[in-house]
């Protein structure tokens, strides 16, 4: 969970130290979120493939709440 929280972060961080003007300077937060939550997905499909490991419900849920959790963090430091 706090994994994924962290990429948050610095997603976000990044899209801010990248964007200037346009539709992405108003949405990064939303393309750090997506993309976050499409990478735990990505992962947890990919466990399906290992031996011994399996797709795990809680385990995308846990990661998405991390997610979120890193949203909060970064719009609590980051009042623009």
């Amino acid at each position: 969970m706090a994994v994924f929280g962290f990429l948050y972060l610095l997603l976000a961080i990044a899209f801010t130290k990248q964007t200037q003007s346009g539709w992405f300077k108003n949405n990064y937060r939303n393309t750090a979120l997506t993309i976050s939550i499409v990478y735990s997905l990505l992962l947890e499909f990919i466990q399906r493939s290992i031996p011994g490991r399996s797709f795990d419900l809680y385990d995308l849920i846990a990661n998405s709440v991390g997610v979120v959790i890193g949203l909060i963090i970064f719009s609590v430091f980051n009042k623009k």
